[in-house]
């Protein structure tokens, strides 16, 4: 088996990833999704074929990138989501703005339900309202940073979202509003 065939094999655990620079006088920012099993492209190569593609300084913003993702990947814990455990909805806002169209929009969103998929989600909505794929990228995008960020709290708490028991906590319920520090 070749490394292309191993990599295919390999699980995808799919990791929002936000990239932020203001730094003499350029400034970036850029929402994707990164596999946590990725094993044919490191952050270091990615980060210098970003900043190729967006003519930004290698030799300055590349580190800078590459070290933002990988602190993002470890950070990241994963929610594999089950059926037996309890229906666990969130509440998702979105408050996206590319060129002059704005999307403001929220809805609940199941963690326990392995059906779930962000990217399918985001396919729908937008090829319903009209919206650019670019639209797709970040409507999934949102959905994964606030599931992530709603996932950390709870097992910041002590608290397992997969758990068959409901969680009844109401100040850790009613933290479910705040969106993730990074939020646009």
């Amino acid at each position: 088996m070749n490394v292309w065939e191993k990599a295919a094999e390999q699980e995808e655990i799919l990791v929002p990833i936000r990239i932020l620079i203001e730094q003499d006088g350029h400034k970036y920012r850029d929402d994707f999704t990164w596999n946590l099993n990725e094993s044919l492209l490191t952050p270091e190569k990615f980060a210098e074929i970003l900043c190729f593609d967006n003519k930004l300084p290698a030799a300055k913003f590349a580190p800078i990138v590459a070290e933002s993702i990988r602190t993002q990947l470890n950070e990241f814990i994963p929610h594999v989501p089950t059926t037996d455990a309890e229906e666990l909805r969130i509440l998702i806002k979105l408050d996206l703005t590319i060129g002059d169209i704005c999307l403001i929009d929220q809805f609940e969103w199941d963690l326990n339900n392995p059906r779930n998929s962000p990217e399918q989600f985001a396919e729908i909505m937008a090829t319903e309202l009209g919206l650019s794929n670019e639209f797709k990228v970040r409507i999934a995008h949102t959905i994964r940073e606030q599931v992530t960020w709603f996932v950390y709290q709870l097992r910041l708490s002590g608290q397992d979202p997969s758990a068959k028991e409901k969680i009844s906590n109401p100040e850790l319920i009613a933290s479910y509003d705040t969106p993730p520090p990074n939020y646009p």
